[in-house]
């Protein structure tokens, strides 16, 4: 569990419930969640944490989840990470407390349970609350989410039943019968399978410069983030890399209707102009990335400015260098995620309905009915061993390059 305060374990449901009312209260009101965080509100919510940590204890299971899920999961479970710290975390405490953990619960999105799971392999099971799907996964299998006329419902049923739709990667394998492919830790099994490696936002730059050094003169398929690969590529170029090649290199036209829908370029420069002392704090996924990338390279964004992952932004919060104030352009739970880490710091959502409905999904009241059902098998995470070993390869690509 993140933050500087007492752990769960260490209060009694009384003291956790008046302890979230008030960090609540402090560091999500703006952030669009559609929740009230009342006094009984939060009470519910420490009682149903305290059974769920009391059942993680009595089982030895180990609590896992993303920092843009719902603050009180957060704040439930053992460990809050990024989609590599995720499945990186789990291998580690399972190696360390070896036969001691006998399950996993993750609260997260679908693919991060099936990365874990692979990370994992057939030892440990795997289990989610909720099987919530995922915008940029949905592009993939053409299902193109627009928050403003579709739910996370209906799309996180379409990617659970399967498109039988020919997979993006084969179309492309047909006219680059020699190329390589290289899809983000934020895609589905079959990418991961039918890549050559797998990258994050931390460490794409790096994995593209390694799969052109080890594949000279071959096409790269991109997929299925756009921002970020763009971005990516735009860095190469601006460094004068010479082992990437971006006239090589195949960019999948896909996206997070976060990063793409919400937050708009304008909507940055509406938040500039609001907050004209912060620093500016932006994801790569976001669709305003290489734009200011480009701006900032030309000297027309005149104030602090990092682009980087999820765990770099956290980072380069804390250093006692970065301005007071920081604007933060990605998913807003993450902010409650700053605010909670750095609270000496004032953090500005670079708009207040960057919220994803699928990431939002999963509440404190699934992840409690769901431990406490005595049968846990709808909840498990099942891919075949031959699906395991598959996408190995391409993780064992990316972890090397870690």
């Amino acid at each position: 569990m993140h933050g500087k305060s007492k752990s769960i374990d260490e209060m009694s449901v009384r003291e956790l419930a008046e302890y979230w009312y008030v960090l609540f209260n402090r560091t999500v009101l703006d952030l669009n969640l559609n929740v009230q965080y009342t006094k009984a509100y939060c009470l519910d919510l420490a009682e149903m944490a305290t059974e769920i940590r009391r059942i993680a204890s009595e089982r030895n299971l180990l609590l896992l989840d993303h920092y843009y899920v719902r603050p009180e999961i957060q704040k439930t479970c053992h460990f809050v990470g990024d989609s590599l710290g995720l499945g990186l975390k789990a291998q580690e405490l399972v190696q360390n407390q070896s036969g001691q953990i006998t399950a996993v619960w993750l609260s997260a999105v679908r693919f991060m349970g099936d990365t874990v799971k692979i990370v994992l392999g057939d030892n440990i099971p795997v289990y989610m609350p909720k099987f919530s799907g995922c915008s940029l996964v949905a592009s993939l299998h053409g299902v193109h989410f627009d928050y403003r006329r579709h739910s996370e419902q209906e799309t996180s049923i379409k990617l659970l039943e399967k498109p039988q739709s020919e997979h993006p990667i084969d179309v492309w394998f047909k006219e680059n019968p020699g190329g390589i492919v290289l899809s983000y830790m934020n895609s589905d099994v079959e990418s991961k399978r039918k890549s050559w490696a797998v990258f994050t936002s931390r460490n794409a730059l790096k994995v593209l410069e390694y799969a052109m050094k080890e594949n000279p003169g071959k096409r790269v398929y991109m997929l299925p983030d756009q921002f970020l690969s763009n971005f990516v590529l735009e860095i190469a170029r601006a460094n004068n890399n010479p082992w990437i090649k971006p006239e090589l290199v195949d960019v999948f036209e896909g996206m997070c209707h976060v990063h793409a829908q919400k937050i708009s370029p304008f909507a940055l420069d509406e938040a500039l102009l609001q907050h004209p002392d912060a620093a500016l704090l932006v994801h790569p996924e976001c669709g305003c990335a290489v734009n200011c990338f480009i701006r900032v390279a030309k000297g027309l964004i005149p104030r602090p400015t990092f682009i980087g992952f999820t765990q770099e932004m956290i980072e380069y919060a804390k250093r006692p260098d970065t301005p007071h104030e920081i604007i933060v352009a990605t998913e807003a739970g993450h902010v409650f995620t700053l605010r909670d880490l750095v609270p000496n710091k004032i953090f500005y959502p670079v708009t207040s309905n960057a919220t994803c409905e699928f990431m939002k999904a999963t509440k404190l009241e699934d992840l409690y009915n769901a431990i406490k059902n005595p049968d846990w098998s709808n909840y498990e995470i099942k891919l075949s061993s031959e699906t395991i070993r598959d996408a190995r390869p391409a993780i064992d690509r990316m972890r090397a390059n870690a």
